[in-house]
C-alpha cells in the first residue's frame, strides 16, 4: 500500500484514525494493540503471507530481549518489581547467546531474502565462465523480496542492542513491542528508528487537538512533495534509465 495511493488516503487512513481516536479512553495496551493490528493489516495488503516472516522477527527479537534482561531462559516468570536498563558491565553467557540468536537469525533471514537470487545468478555466472554449464542450477521457485524486511528488521534489531548495553529497558508485554516494530507510517519506507526513540511514547503519550493538527500539516506537506515533486522526476528518471542509449546531457 502506498501513501499516496486512493487506498491508504481515503480507506486505511481514515480508518485508523477513527479506531484510534475512539479508543482515546482505553487503556494504552488497548490502543497500541490497535495500531499493532493496524500495522500488520497495512503490511499484509500487498501479499499476506509476509505478516508471518515480520512476527517471527517481532516474537523471536521480544523473547531474546528478555533473556538479556532477567538473565535466564525462564523468560515467562514475572519481571523483578521496578525492572530498568541493565547496568553497565559485563554480560552473561545466556545474555551473549540470546543477542548472538537474535542477530544471526535475523542476518540470516535478511540476507537470504535479498540475496537468494544474486547468489544463484553469480554462481551460474562462474560456472558457465568455467565451462561447467551442466552444474548450473535454476530453481523451481522464484524469492519474492518482501516489502520493507529491511527497515523492520533492523529497526528490531535496534531495540535488541539497546536492551543488551543497558540503553533501554526490555518490554515485557509484547504488544508494546509489535506496536514498536509494526508501526505503519515507516514500516515500508522508513526511517529506521532507535527503540530510544518512542520507548518513552509507547508506554505513556497524550492526545491533543495541537498534536493533530502538527500531524496533519506534516502529512499534507510530505504527500504534496510526494505528489508534485517526487513523481514527475521519477517519471524523467524511468524515462532515462530505460533509454537503450543515454548521453551525458540525458543523464
Amino acid at each position: 500500500m502506498v501513501f499516496s495511493s486512493h487506498i491508504f488516503l481515503f480507506y486505511f487512513l481514515p480508518l485508523a484514525l477513527a479506531v484510534y481516536f475512539a479508543l482515546s479512553r482505553a487503556s494504552q495496551r488497548a490502543r497500541n494493540l490497535s495500531l499493532a493490528i493496524l500495522g500488520y493489516l497495512f503490511y499484509g495488503w500487498a501479499n499476506p503471507w509476509f505478516v508471518f516472516l515480520m512476527f517471527w522477527t517481532t516474537f523471536l527479537d521480544w523473547l531474546a530481549s528478555l533473556v538479556i534482561a532477567r538473565n535466564t531462559w525462564a523468560v515467562w516468570r514475572p519481571a523483578p518489581t521496578g525492572a530498568g536498563p541493565l547496568p553497565p558491565g559485563p554480560r552473561g553467557s545466556r545474555q551473549r547467546a540470546a543477542l548472538m540468536i537474535s542477530l544471526v537469525s535475523n542476518l540470516a533471514m535478511l540476507g537470504f531474502f535479498k540475496y537468494f537470487h544474486f547468489g544463484v545468478d553469480s554462481y551460474n555466472a562462474l560456472v558457465s565462465a568455467a565451462g561447467w554449464d551442466a552444474a548450473t542450477w535454476h530453481p523451481v521457485l522464484r524469492i519474492l523480496l518482501p516489502l520493507g524486511i529491511s527497515f523492520y528488521t533492523f529497526q528490531s534489531l535496534s531495540y535488541i542492542i539497546d536492551v543488551y548495553r543497558g540503553d533501554a529497558t526490555a518490554m515485557s508485554n509484547f504488544v508494546d513491542f509489535s506496536c514498536f516494530v509494526s508501526m505503519f507510517p515507516h514500516l515500508v519506507a522508513g526511517p529506521i528508528l532507535q527503540f530510544s526513540f518512542l520507548s518513552k511514547q509507547l508506554t505513556a503519550r497524550s492526545l491533543t487537538a495541537d498534536k493533530f493538527a502538527r500531524g496533519v500539516a506534516l502529512f499534507s506537506l510530505g504527500l504534496g512533495k510526494k505528489v508534485l515533486l517526487a513523481n514527475p522526476c521519477g517519471r524523467v528518471a524511468d524515462t532515462v534509465f530505460g533509454a537503450p542509449h543515454a548521453n551525458a546531457m540525458d543523464a
